[in-house]
């Protein structure tokens, strides 16, 4: 991802060439396009701030886990279902406790004969990072209108510890 600036040339005396003058950031481009900055209004009373990094990433093992569930004789449903309950039960301000209807995992375990231990063990184990790296992750987060989800950028710190594990930004748009 590029970002776009305003930007203009000035004459100095005593030098050949003119001098280039950054102005402020006007957007930003990805292979999408380009996409002007905006300005958004958040209204804090009726908003809510929710976690996506650690559940975009946890999301890109959601089709692994449902190959091995399958293999297994479950429902692909029921085995989607109890994984986005673990994602939640795992980080409660997931933006799937909002934009999902998840069961708890109480009644996924006793629905689908899970275990709930089991379940978020593989989660977690699925991506092998100290702890404070997987913590970091749950700084990822966006604001929820009751509407729409908005993402906040990732962090600077974020960013640079996310290529040490093979994870790309790209992993962390997984989500909807």
């Amino acid at each position: 991802m590029y970002q776009g600036y305003t930007a203009t040339s000035k004459r100095v005396p005593g030098k050949k060439y003119p001098v280039v003058e950054v102005g402020e950031m006007v957007g930003t481009i990805d292979p999408s396009g380009f996409h002007g900055k905006t300005r958004m209004v958040i209204d804090f009373m009726s908003s809510t701030t929710l976690e996506y990094g650690f559940t975009d990433l946890a999301l890109t093992k959601e089709e692994e886990f449902l190959a091995l569930k399958k293999r297994q004789g479950m429902d692909e449903k029921d085995a989607r279902a109890a994984y986005r309950s673990a994602i939640v039960s795992i980080s409660p301000c997931s933006y799937l406790s909002v934009t999902e209807k998840v069961m708890t995992m109480d009644d996924a375990a006793r629905k689908l004969s899970i275990s709930v231990c089991r379940l978020k063990s593989w989660i977690l184990n699925a991506f092998p990072m100290p702890e404070e790296c997987m913590r970091l992750l749950f700084t990822a987060v966006g604001i929820w209108d009751g509407k729409t989800f908005r993402r906040i950028p990732l962090s600077p710190q974020l960013k640079e510890m996310l290529p040490c594990y093979g994870i790309g930004e790209e992993d962390m748009i997984h989500g909807r």
